[in-house]
């Protein structure tokens, strides 16, 4: 939609359900950020490997399997920006793992992680239960930075519905 005007109204019409048409959908051109892992391997033009072990890349997702992995978008980003991920956690390591979020070192950081009992989200250097334990489950993840002050989080189970929020 090139564009719609503040005083009026455009429609818009959505079409499905047919397989000849050509798709036009292009993640990198509509977010800021975007990579939908295809190939075998973490495209370094995106992301520092800080720590390799562990990650491997195939069928359009990041697969994670050790708890010292750990890799870092080059791509900076300030207030006004949500992170969003979807992912699903087949079995923990004993000391968890973290999912995603904004880090700066751990005093200075936000995200979620999963741990065998627990699904967490830390606030700086402190770690807060969200939810009993979420392994075998799809969520989307959301963490919202609203301000230099403000954060919001969500996670939210999509094979069941449930919704857990921390507005902060």
């Amino acid at each position: 939609v090139p564009l719609i005007p503040a005083s009026g109204a455009t429609s818009i019409f959505l079409r499905y359900g047919n397989p000849a048409a050509t798709s036009a959908s292009d993640g990198a051109a509509t977010f800021d950020f975007f990579d939908e892992f295809e190939g075998s391997s973490i495209d370094t033009s995106k992301w520092n490997i800080e720590n390799a072990t562990g990650w491997t890349v195939s069928g359009g997702k990041l697969h994670g399997a050790n708890t010292s992995g750990r890799i870092a978008s080059k791509q900076t980003f300030g207030a006004g920006v949500e992170l969003n991920m979807r992912a699903k956690t087949i079995s923990h390591a004993s000391n968890g793992e973290m999912l995603g979020g904004f880090y700066i070192n751990a005093n200075n950081c936000i995200g979620f992680m999963h741990h065998p009992s627990w699904l967490y989200y830390r606030n700086d250097g402190t770690w807060v239960n969200v939810v009993a334990d979420v392994l075998n489950e799809n969520f989307l993840y959301q963490v919202i930075v609203k301000s230099a002050t403000q954060v919001d989080l969500k996670a939210v189970g999509l094979d069941r519905g449930a919704g857990y929020y921390y507005t902060g």
